[in-house]
C-alpha cells in the first residue's frame, strides 16, 4: 500500500490502482490504498478532485465494502464539495436516488447544487420538479454560459416530456440559449429545430427548412434526429420528402 500511494505521488489514482491490480492486489487491500489516499487529499483540502477520480474509476472495480463505507464516511463529514463531486459520478452512472439522498445534505444552495438536482429529476422523468430546479438555478446562475446550458436542459425537459402547452416557452428556452452559450454549443438550436418544426403547418414546412438549414446550421442529419422525435406521421412524412428531394438535387 506504501508503494502504491507512493506511486500516485507521480500519477493518477488510475495508474495506481491498474498497477495494483496487474500484481494481483487483494480487494481489502486495495480498499485500504484508496482510503489511506483519501486522507491524502483531505490534507491537502483536494477531497473534491479525489471524488471525482473515484467516482470514474470505481465503476469498472468490485469494491462495494468499500462504496458503502466511502458513502457513509462523506455523508458523516458533510464536505459538500465532495458530495457534490460524487452525487454528480453517481447520477452519471444511473445512481440517481442515491444521488439525491447527497444533494439533500448540502446546505449551501447554488446554481450547480441546482441543476444536479433537475438532472437527477429529470433521470427520475419529474418533468415539473425538474423544470422548478432548473428555473431557479438560472435565478442565481454566475455566469452566461451556465445560463444557457440550463435554458437548454429546461427545453430538453418539455421536448421529453411532450408537455405541448409549453413548445412556445421552450422556443423562448432555445432562443435565450443560443443568445447566451458559446458558438461550438449545438444542441439549442437542435432542440429550437424539434419545437418549430412540432408547431408549424405542412405548408411552412419548405420556409422554415431554409430558415433551419441557413440560420441555424441544421443539416440532413440533425433535421432527421429531429423527425424522430416528432409524434405526428403526415409532418414526419412532408420533412422526409422535403430532406429526400434535397438531397436528391444536390446530387
Amino acid at each position: 500500500i506504501k508503494r502504491f500511494r507512493n506511486q500516485f505521488l507521480y500519477s493518477s489514482l488510475s495508474k495506481a490502482l491498474r498497477q495494483a491490480m496487474l500484481v494481483k492486489t487483494k480487494a481489502v487491500e486495495l480498499e485500504e490504498l484508496i482510503w489511506a489516499l483519501r486522507t491524502d487529499f483531505q490534507q491537502g483540502n483536494n477531497l473534491k478532485e479525489f471524488s471525482v477520480i473515484v467516482g470514474r474509476d470505481l465503476k469498472s472495480i468490485d469494491l462495494s465494502s468499500f462504496v458503502e463505507k466511502y458513502y457513509s464516511a462523506i455523508t458523516e463529514s458533510r464536505e459538500e464539495k465532495e458530495l457534490l463531486a460524487f452525487a454528480r459520478n453517481l447520477e452519471l452512472h444511473q445512481h440517481v436516488e442515491l444521488a439525491l439522498d447527497l444533494l439533500k445534505l448540502i446546505q449551501t444552495t447554488s446554481a450547480d447544487l441546482l441543476k444536479m438536482q433537475g438532472n437527477c429529476a429529470q433521470s427520475l422523468e419529474n418533468w415539473d420538479l425538474a423544470r422548478d430546479y432548473y428555473l431557479q438555478a438560472i435565478k442565481i446562475a454566475p455566469t452566461k454560459r451556465i445560463k444557457a446550458y440550463l435554458y437548454n436542459n429546461l427545453a430538453i425537459v418539455i421536448r421529453k416530456s411532450r408537455n405541448r402547452e409549453l413548445y412556445l416557452e421552450a422556443i423562448e428556452h432555445c432562443e435565450r440559449a443560443i443568445k447566451l452559450g458559446p458558438k461550438n454549443f449545438p444542441y439549442p438550436a437542435e432542440n429550437l429545430g424539434f419545437f418549430r418544426i412540432a408547431i408549424s403547418s405542412l405548408e411552412e414546412a419548405e420556409a422554415l427548412h431554409q430558415e433551419l438549414k441557413k440560420v441555424y446550421n441544421l443539416g440532413k442529419k440533425t433535421l432527421g434526429k429531429i423527425l424522430q422525435d416528432l409524434d405526428d406521421e403526415e409532418k414526419v412524412e412532408t420533412w422526409r420528402k422535403l430532406l429526400y428531394s434535397k438531397q436528391r438535387k444536390a446530387d
